[in-house]
């Protein structure tokens, strides 16, 4: 047990050094920062938040920690270059690098894989990083640099995502180009020249501002199908001063807000909203000085939703002369509140001027609707599409077949769904500019005008039979790493679409997913028709499969007090494991419990039961304690004695079977022979030996009543001693060697009363002289 506890103390010595320091952290010095990176040299894990700041000028001392428990913040210091590769993974807290006048650049945060919040002010250079990272809850970007080449793998964000005020990022960046959803709100507003693409944002769940920016061009978020969610969301561009190229938002259906275009300048088109069919609240669209028309809201139908206020405005904008792109929305009554339509140069100055302008043209072929054979150009002809029925509205959203491009509004358009050719994908016949013939229909090209697609023959035509995609419910799963397999279709929900593609590939080449063969991560589901796709995704995460430790044997003392077992497992064991037998508290109690195999069980919600054992074996006192003690001799001839131990322990010591302490001290000790017995308390040290405390009586009285008869030197013990007795007159009267007694005779005959003189040799060294009474 001893030896045990020796290495013990041995091991926590050298490894104090291995641990991170507990709870919260700041750093405020380079000097402080080097001294915490000697003295924790193999610190992974920091417990709770670490702070950064003062005149630290170096990152290099954070290089080997993984994981910070609380926030990491890096504030207010004087470093000038943050381009080192840091192995930190996990943040559960937020990340923050503020106030840092000196910073140039950041290029980091490459093995970060899971943060909560990221703020990032005052980069004067380039922003870039964080490879790995493909999920967060908000970003919050300020007074950026150069560039902003971070988050290019970044596909999900929870809350939000704002820059303001981002100083000279230039032109289009490759940021954020594989988000998919930002479930909050998108803003950028407040700086000069640059913006993403974001290719593959199909949804926004609150608002979408670029407000007040010197952006020149916006030609991405062409995935982005809707913007707000039930709740509302606003849609705004404003004061975007030199905003010279306006080609994106190409599938944008749906703001569930208010959407506003106001105080441009430069704009010079808003085409890009070619497919927006529904403004939930109002639509403003107010001085754009260079705005010549309204081309892009030809298909949208419906504005406001009966709030009392003024739901359509097109005001201000000097240059605005062609406003048929809302003759429809006004003609069939698709804005439910007020319109105001004012300030604006001759044909678009009124509601009723556009109205009176406003041609039965649907396609804008030049060819009148009640002449032209194919009023929307999709290579399907008025009559088939009316079926008989003429006005045929298939999907009732206003809009008869014969003027609607996707008739069944299943997000595919009704030239594709016919099997006609589209490849520029705007919903017309061919590629444009559409050349028509006198009758309305298109002509060069290469298909349309004949019977359209029934793929599955029911007698009802593709284009005007809803094939809706459901990929299913997004999901998540925690999964043991070692097991079963799991079809992850299922998980998708009862109504998920069976024949989707899985990304990235699992290796079943099916939806099963193996976790010892496929990683944790995030697995898309996607189906697809024609033309359109719809995606759910499964997050899995593995669960940390639960350590039961290493077993082990140990011996114990049966004497020892209770101790938490799962202290002598080797390796790093779960601490929410049981005990077989149980142990309550976990706690071996070797005065209680029995010797023999103890198994420690650890288990979580999705992995077996893992085990390890420990077998104990019981001791008895059968160990020696190493002792040495120390005499003093007092002037009465009693002794104070010290027993010193060889180990620190707690131990019980006790003299002539009745005197007990636990400090080894006794006082006064008569001379002579004793025994002590040393106990260690919590062990099974133990000893039991005799001590010898040489002393000289005082006096003898040999009347022959048994009791002080004779006179001899008391405590000797195995040493040699000779004793020489004298009388007062310095006359020899006896010599005693070892266990001699002298009874008080000289030549046979009684020697009187009478105080006598001795003079001891002990071991042949050591001297004694005294003297001591005969009394009668």
């Amino acid at each position: 047990m001893k030896l045990y506890t020796l290495l013990l103390i041995f091991f926590l010595s050298i490894s104090i050094y291995a641990q991170c320091p507990s709870g919260n952290i700041t750093i405020s010095s380079q000097a402080e920062f080097d001294k915490f990176a000697r003295n924790y040299s193999n610190c992974k894990t920091i417990d709770g938040n670490f702070t950064i700041t003062g005149t630290v000028t170096s990152l290099a001392p954070l290089q080997n920690i993984e994981e910070i428990k609380g926030n990491l913040t890096i504030r207010n210091t004087n470093i000038v270059d943050f381009t080192i590769n840091l192995a930190i993974s996990k943040i559960d807290g937020n990340l923050r690098i503020l106030e840092n006048s000196s910073l140039k650049d950041l290029n980091s945060f490459n093995e970060l894989v899971e943060v909560n919040d990221i703020y990032i002010e005052d980069i004067k250079g380039y922003l870039k990083g964080f490879d790995k990272l493909e999920k967060v809850n908000t970003i919050d970007l300020k007074r950026l640099g150069m560039s902003l080449d971070a988050f290019q793998n970044l596909k999900f964000i929870e809350k939000n995502l704002q820059m303001d005020k981002a100083g000279l990022v230039l032109s289009i960046f490759p940021a954020f180009n594989k988000v998919v959803y930002i479930k909050g709100s998108l803003i950028m507003e407040d700086y000069a020249h640059g913006v993403g693409l974001f290719s593959e944002l199909k949804y926004v769940g609150n608002n979408l501002y670029i407000r007040r920016t010197g952006i020149n061009e916006i030609e991405g978020f062409n995935k982005l199908e809707s913007i707000g969610s039930l709740g509302g969301g606003n849609f705004e561009i404003s004061e975007s001063m030199e905003l010279t190229v306006f080609t994106g938002f190409n599938n944008l259906e749906r703001v569930y807000g208010h959407m506003i275009i106001k105080d441009n300048p430069e704009l010079p088109s808003i085409s890009g909203f070619r497919n927006l069919h529904k403004i939930d609240k109002t639509l403003s669209i107010q001085n754009n000085n260079a705005l010549p028309a309204l081309t892009g809201l030809e298909r949208l139908t419906s504005v406001s939703g009966n709030l009392g206020v003024i739901g359509l405005t097109v005001s201000n904008n000097e240059s605005l002369i062609d406003c048929s792109a809302i003759c429809n929305l006004l003609a069939n009554g698709g804005v439910y509140d007020e319109v105001r339509i004012v300030n604006n140069p001759s044909k678009c100055s009124s509601r009723q001027e556009i109205e009176e302008q406003c041609l039965p043209d649907f396609d804008n072929d030049g060819i009148p609707d009640d002449i032209d054979l194919d009023d929307d150009n999709d290579g399907i002809p008025d009559i088939i599409e009316d079926k008989g029925i003429p006005g045929r509205d298939t999907d009732h959203d206003g809009y008869p077949d014969k003027r609607d491009l996707d008739s069944d509004n299943d997000g595919c358009f009704d030239v594709i769904e016919a099997g006609f050719n589209d490849p520029d994908h705007n919903g017309t016949l061919g590629s444009l500019p559409d050349t028509v013939d006198e009758n309305g229909l298109i002509i060069n090209e290469s298909s349309g005008y004949e019977e359209p697609l029934d793929a599955d023959n029911n007698g009802i035509a593709d284009f005007q039979e809803a094939f809706l995609l459901h990929p299913g419910d997004d999901a998540s799963l925690h999964l043991c790493q070692n097991g079963s397999i799991v079809d992850l279709f299922t998980y998708l929900g009862a109504n998920a679409q069976a024949g989707g593609i899985w990304s990235p590939k699992l290796s079943s080449n099916s939806s099963i997913f193996d976790p010892s063969l496929d990683p944790e991560g995030l697995y898309s589901y996607t189906v697809n028709n024609y033309c359109v796709s719809k995606t759910a995704i499964i997050e899995v995460t593995f669960t940390d499969q639960p350590d039961p430790g290493l077993g082990s044997s140990i011996a114990v003392c049966k004497y020892e007090k209770p101790f938490d077992l799962i202290d002598y497992l080797g390796g790093t064991p779960d601490s929410n494991g049981y005990w077989e037998p149980a142990l309550p508290g976990g706690k071996f109690d070797p005065q209680l419990n029995k010797p023999g195999k103890y198994i420690y069980n650890v288990s979580n919600a999705n992995c077996e039961v893992l085990s390890a054992a420990i077998e104990i074996t019981l001791l008895t006192r059968n160990e020696a304690v190493n002792y040495q003690l120390a005499k003093k001799a007092n002037n009465n001839g009693s002794y104070d004695i010290n027993i010193e131990t060889e180990y620190e322990s707690d131990y019980i010591f006790t003299l002539d079977n009745h005197i007990n302490n636990t400090t080894g001290n006794f006082y006064r000790v008569a001379p002579g022979t004793h025994k002590i017995d040393i106990t260690e308390v919590n062990g099974c040290s133990y000893i039991s030996e005799q001590i010898h405390l040489i002393g000289f009586p005082n006096y003898f009285t040999p009347n022959n009543d048994g009791a002080n008869d004779t006179w001899k030197p008391v405590g000797i013990g195995d040493k040699e001693v000779e004793v020489s007795i004298f009388d007062r007159y310095g006359n020899l009267i006896a010599i005693l060697n070892k266990e001699e007694e002298w009874d008080g005779t000289f030549n046979g005959k009684p020697l009187p009363e009478d105080d006598y003189w001795f003079h001891a040799i002990i071991d042949l060294e050591l001297e004694e002289k005294g003297h001591f009474s005969l009394i009668r």
